[in-house]
């Protein structure tokens, strides 16, 4: 071989990482095919490589938050009361890239899926889901599974939250809302006559498909009602937060100084849940401007799939109608 080829030949082996010969490095330089053919054989020995799912945790919290660390325990030993979810684990990808799934069921029913896909090797995931109702998750079972390629994780738990046909039914003014739901039950404490929009909000767990009416009733002294405002809908998700507002301003309705008022809830025509609150007969306090329209909102929970590093790879919730 000529001489100057060696030195080539020999960091064209180095560089490589196989333990090949001088000789063989420069058939590798004068041969392409070989250079190519011992790449192939390289990316064959990683795809090879079985994917794998271990450590799969489930555990809760109060607040909604951005994770950034797998659950530090695991709490499926006991019901959980929270009113955010989440599962986290460690897969690794055997192949080049991989797409892992992750999802939340409820009852049976499938809440919220997430995917994103992924380079080889081992790497730490999270996937939470959250309600827009400040209450902890509806009690009833519920499973997270995390897929990958041909392996799957399922992992069941029990909510220790509220039952019934609607969790969580609550009034407030339109301004202390979040996300358009009320951050509190307002209900005890009369709303000044100046209120420009008010809010009722509720948690419809496991009656996807059933139809549901939630009306603004004026109480009158004779015991009879009025209706002011009726929305009928019928619910889209397996854990449904509804909420409805009334704009009094924009609908041309007064409300009655003194007045009682209430948010009645209906399933399937029948009454499952009052709200009742109360206008105070002074108006001395400032109005408190609102651009919110009367309007409807029947949301999933919110959910997210998030990496080691703490980034979010993909974030979104359930499908959002609004009327």
């Amino acid at each position: 071989m000529n001489r100057y080829l060696w030195p080539v030949a020999l960091l064209v082996a180095g560089s490589l990482g196989f333990g090949v010969s001088a000789v063989a490095a420069a058939n590798l330089v004068a041969n392409p095919s070989s250079l190519a053919w011992a790449a192939h054989n390289h990316k064959s020995r990683i795809s090879q490589r079985p994917n794998r799912i271990t450590h799969v945790r489930v555990c809760g919290h109060d607040t909604v938050k951005r994770p950034t660390s797998r659950c530090a325990i695991d709490e499926r030993a006991t019901p959980v009361t929270a009113r955010q979810f989440e599962c986290s684990a460690f897969v690794f990808v055997g192949a080049r890239h991989a797409v892992v799934y992750a999802s939340f069921t409820y009852e049976g029913q499938l809440v919220v899926r997430r995917h994103w896909r992924l380079r080889h090797g081992w790497r730490p995931i999270w996937v939470y889901m959250f309600s827009d109702v400040p209450t902890p998750q509806p009690g009833g079972h519920y499973a997270c599974q995390i897929s990958l390629g041909n392996q799957r994780a399922v992992v069941t738990f029990q909510s220790a939250g509220l039952t019934g046909p609607i969790v969580a039914p609550a009034v407030c003014e339109t301004l202390d809302t979040e996300r358009g739901f009320c951050l509190s039950d307002e209900s005890g404490t009369p709303f000044a006559e100046s209120t420009q929009s008010v809010t009722c909000t509720g948690l419809f767990p496991n009656l996807k498909g059933h139809p549901v009416e939630i009306d603004f009733l004026r109480l009158n002294p004779d015991g009879t009602t009025t209706t002011m405002l009726a929305w009928r809908h019928t619910l889209l998700h397996p854990i449904s937060s509804v909420s409805v507002s009334l704009n009094n301003v924009l609908l041309d309705i007064s409300w009655t100084p003194g007045g009682q008022y209430s948010c009645r809830y209906l399933l399937d025509g029948a009454v499952v849940a009052d709200k009742h609150f109360t206008v105070s007969g002074s108006s001395a306090s400032p109005s408190r401007p609102s651009s919110c329209y009367s309007l409807l909102a029947d949301r999933g929970p919110g959910a997210a799939l998030w990496l080691s590093v703490g980034r979010r790879v993909d974030e979104a919730r359930g499908d959002r109608r609004t009327n």
